[in-house]
């Protein structure tokens, strides 16, 4: 049974141009590896970012969390459901890739290679699978899954607002000392592959139309935003603001069941 709930765009389309941010973000974390400048370019931007309250980095890095991230999707259910299958199927991507890739580098942390006492840490002190910055890539994922399930025109009007989100988040794990530079641009770089990979199985596989699939979403939202309100990421700050995402996420999950049984 076909559901009539956001139906495909024809306007919605994957071009080469869709590939330049994560070009240019591999670019530059190629530049900064050649250059040397990671360590340099680290404690000058967390050192900036010291000037602001920790709350405020801790509430922005922790909606990358993987249970934010999950719960924020699960809020595009009911109007926008195309946007949750995307950030659903890119997930695997992220997972094979970036998961992958943390335990293949294994890369040390600035706790691990820093003195402590020179430069600001918040929140849960990490010291290993630094490359590459999975909230970041979270965020770059999310950023382009939601920019291509949409057409061309709203794309436009979001392109700005939500590239800045992503990249402050990317900011942030600088912030709160868990990343280096490199590690938030390649982070960057593929998630936004993986948003884009999202995006075109949800353009050839439109599960949300089908009531399955609809329902599979709506299951997973509730799930998503119980973990969210169940389970802390390690930033007291954001505690509030990730129950409320949380109960947010559950409600809106309840809100498309019961549209789907008044049907």
């Amino acid at each position: 049974m076909t559901l009539a709930v956001a139906p495909a765009d024809p306007d919605i389309r994957l071009t080469a141009r869709a590939l330049i941010p994560a070009v240019l973000a591999a670019l530059a974390a190629l530049g900064i590896g050649l250059l040397g400048a990671d360590t340099a370019l680290f404690l000058r931007i967390n050192s900036a970012a010291a000037r602001w309250p920790d709350v405020m980095w801790s509430l922005i890095t922790d909606q990358a969390s993987t249970l934010s991230a999950a719960a924020l999707l699960a809020l595009s259910v009911y109007h926008r459901p195309r946007i949750a299958a995307a950030g659903l199927l890119a997930w695997p991507a992220g997972v094979v890739l970036i998961r992958g890739l943390k335990w293949w580098i294994d890369a040390p942390r600035p706790a691990a290679s820093l003195p402590a006492d020179s430069f600001h840490l918040i929140g849960p002190e990490l010291t290993r699978y630094s490359f590459p910055s999975g909230h970041t890539a979270t965020a770059f994922a999310l950023a382009a899954a939601l920019l291509y399930s949409v057409d061309h025109r709203t794309r436009r009007r979001w392109a700005l607002p939500v590239a800045l989100a992503a990249a402050l988040v990317g900011v942030s794990r600088i912030a709160v000392g868990a990343h280096w530079p490199v590690d938030v641009l390649g982070g960057a770089a593929l998630g936004w592959l993986c948003g884009l990979t999202g995006a075109a199985w949800a353009a050839r596989w439109p599960l949300w139309q089908q009531r399955g699939g609809y329902l599979t979403l709506i299951a997973l939202a509730a799930g998503a935003g119980a973990l969210r309100v169940a389970l802390d990421s390690g930033y007291g700050d954001a505690r509030p603001l990730a129950i409320a995402l949380g109960l947010a996420a559950v409600a809106m999950a309840l809100a498309c069941a019961l549209r789907e049984v008044r049907r």
